[in-house]
């Protein structure tokens, strides 16, 4: 298959408070490879590993993946689970679940985030973070679909699409011995690396109209384009927080911007400071030009 930047097919319904999938997906090269790596992702039943740096998008595209047309499991849950955010004491209830009288305090059979994501997909967000000893228990899950209630008397399959992403190089934790190799082999059948944002610059002019006419329409004001010097500050800065920090900054502007031209200047002209990092080599001239160009490619 060759790279393309025309979009193969269409998502299911886009994701509320994003950009669609055309725009988030193109127009690079690199991001064309992902597509790839994406439409035959949809439609098998296979784990997927998303990898790369803290903003790059790693929960986006396992919703992209969730509610693709070729997907199986677009009409069920997307169930998210932050490994990092769940108290060491609590997870593997909060995990797996757990039975009537299984400990002190449970009242009730308690269904766990992984039962409730049957027939949709499990996003195991920084599964790098994730306690070795409950990486054990996820082992059944992601080789058979069984998982286990704490106190249940045996196991219970469940249809679930297993999607993991870490900012963490897993190769090293299993050498340091904190996370287990088994489980990154059953977790990693394929593996997407997304870009950081530095490396498809060609899409910020795209991800910027996307991202300022998502935010009009939650504020329900319209955003007239960019101009000239904040195009190209946005085109010359490094941006270590990626995608993430480019929404913040353009939503940060949006909601300080008013209706002079004064205003404006003062909204748009915090986006980069003076003293930021940026790429070397790049003149940025003509940036409001291959900005109108873009948007107009993108919305015709």
């Amino acid at each position: 298959m060759t790279c393309s930047t025309t979009p193969t097919s269409r998502l299911l319904e886009p994701i509320p408070g994003l950009p669609p999938d055309d725009v988030i997906l193109r127009k690079s090269v690199v991001m064309a490879k992902i597509r790839q790596k994406l439409e035959k992702a949809a439609g098998a039943n296979i784990a997927e590993l998303l990898r790369r740096h803290s903003g790059t998008g790693k929960e986006v595209f396992a919703k992209l993946i969730h509610i693709h047309s070729q997907s199986p499991w677009k009409n069920g849950p997307f169930v998210r689970v932050s490994c990092p955010a769940i108290p060491g004491a609590l997870i593997e209830s909060e995990l797996f679940g757990y039975q009537k009288g299984a400990f002190t305090g449970a009242d009730g059979a308690k269904p766990g985030p992984i039962e409730l994501a049957h027939r949709g997909t499990l996003f195991g967000d920084e599964i790098g973070e994730l306690d070795p000893c409950l990486q054990a228990k996820l082992l059944p899950l992601a080789q058979d679909g069984e998982v286990n209630r704490i106190g249940a008397a045996g196991d219970r399959r469940i249809d679930v699409r297993f999607v993991c992403a870490t900012n963490r190089s897993l190769e090293q934790e299993m050498k340091s011995g904190t996370f287990r190799p088994d489980l990154f082999y059953r977790i990693s059948v394929l593996t997407i690396q997304l870009p950081s944002l530095r490396d498809r610059r060609n899409d910020i002019l795209i991800l910027v109209d996307g991202f300022l006419r998502t935010h009009s329409q939650r504020l329900g004001r319209s955003t007239p384009p960019l101009t000239e010097r904040p195009l190209t500050q946005l085109m010359k800065y490094s941006w270590p927080g990626n995608i993430r920090e480019l929404d913040k900054k353009l939503s940060r502007g949006r909601i300080r911007r008013g209706s002079t031209s004064r205003d404006a200047k003062r909204a748009w002209g915090f986006l980069v400071s003076r003293d930021s990092v940026q790429w070397s080599g790049f003149g940025g001239e003509g940036c409001a030009r291959r900005y109108q160009a873009a948007r107009a490619n993108v919305h015709s």
